[in-house]
């Protein structure tokens, strides 16, 4: 009951903040309007996993490189206030060190193979970000984003161990597909854009998702992009 209390009076806090604003602007409904918008960038990922019988603390994970692209629509709910659900593509490395041959190395673990912890993998995300632009000048504004994401790891790699074998470093690449409760994740995001113009500006986002027991569990991404509306 607390808590949809609570939902309720910032809900109403929200929507009063929008009207004032809309009310206090006089040219506002000259300048509100609706608008599409593409973008794409690059990330780095990082597996955030702790395990507790490395008295350091270090998992021997690393930052791994991705990719994204997406294509979102921009609803102006007041001068400033924005609502922008998006549909997005991208690529994503989870950041577990890899040897020359391309396997997961854990150099904590004596150059062992950590076959449970490295994943690249596809996936489809649906943002839903709130936005407030804040003027700096003419033609420049800082924008600030955030919101929540759904998505789905609609393909997968990972390393196995080969069956028959006691020997940890014999493992090979195993790759999974449509597997929706291990690959589907829901999760918080924010970020910064820089709107240089009418079309085009410059964003940084971070990623982090909340279930457990999944592969993009506790992998945090940060991404660089560039984005044009139109």
């Amino acid at each position: 009951m607390r808590k949809l209390l609570s939902l309720s009076l910032l809900l109403m806090a929200f929507t009063f903040v929008v009207n004032a604003e809309n009310r206090d602007d006089k040219t506002a409904t000259k300048t509100i309007s609706n608008r599409w918008n593409v973008y794409a960038g690059g990330s780095i990922s990082h597996n955030c996993k702790r395990f507790k019988w490395l008295l350091d603390g270090s998992t021997g994970f690393n930052w791994g490189g991705g990719a994204l692209i997406g294509a979102g629509y921009q609803i102006r709910l007041a001068q400033r206030w924005s609502l922008t659900p998006a549909l997005e593509l991208s690529f994503n490395d989870n950041g577990a060190y890899l040897n020359k041959s391309g396997k997961p190395l854990n150099p904590d673990w004596g150059g062992q193979l950590s076959v449970n912890t490295w994943a690249s993998y596809w996936a489809i995300h649906i943002p839903v970000t709130v936005g407030y632009r804040i003027p700096i000048s003419n033609d420049i504004a800082l924008k600030i984003d955030g919101g929540v994401f759904l998505s789905e790891a609609f393909s997968v790699t990972t390393y196995r161990p080969i069956e028959g074998t006691t020997d940890a470093t014999l493992c090979k690449k195993v790759s999974s597909k449509g597997i929706f409760d291990k690959n589907f994740q829901t999760g918080v995001l924010g970020g910064l854009s820089l709107e240089t113009g009418r079309h085009f500006s410059y964003f940084f986002r971070t990623d982090y998702p909340l279930l457990t027991d999944r592969v993009t569990t506790r992998v945090i991404t940060l991404s660089l992009g560039v984005k044009y509306t139109f």
